[in-house]
């Protein structure tokens, strides 16, 4: 199917739905995100050296003695917003309890989220947005912070 088809047919407003389904249609690997706002983004697979590192830092907080039943890869995160809920997978999360089988779970007892940037999913600096408040530069496409602050004139730089 190409780009135009599947911009015809998409509905105006995705739904958490929609993305689980889109994945499970997927025979490519992607997994589909999408902001509180409605913005998709389309994540292609992961490779050999990222889940490498995943697995590294699961093994390492298990060791520390954090519960595998509080530790997941890929676990669907309800991002809530005044404009709907999105949905992100990030590579790992550590709760502070176990969690009900959901394919989107709340954030209430989420405590931390790992995302893992792999060389091939470095942004360039123009997909770079500033954030408000004189925070730190945040990628327009996976939100991650790519910037360093120079210290002598107090400003992110990418």
């Amino acid at each position: 199917m190409s780009a135009e088809a599947v911009g015809r047919h998409m509905s105006a407003i995705i739904t958490l739905d929609d993305l689980a389904a889109m994945i499970s249609a997927d025979t490519h690997g992607r997994r589909y995100e999408t902001s509180p706002e409605g913005v998709l983004s389309v994540v292609p697979p992961s490779d050999s050296e990222h889940a490498v590192i995943a697995t590294r830092l699961m093994l390492w907080l298990g060791l520390a003695g954090w519960p595998a039943e509080q530790m997941m890869q890929g676990a669907g995160i309800r991002i809530s917003g005044r404009d709907g809920d999105g949905g992100r997978i990030p590579d790992l999360t550590i709760w502070s309890r176990p969690q009900q089988h959901a394919v989107w779970l709340a954030t209430t007892d989420l405590l931390l989220v790992i995302e893992i940037i792999s060389r091939g999913s470095d942004c360039d600096v123009s997909e770079t947005r500033w954030r408000p408040s004189g925070q730190s530069p945040a990628c327009r496409r996976c939100g991650s912070i790519h910037g360093r602050k120079d210290a002598a004139a107090g400003q992110w730089r990418s």
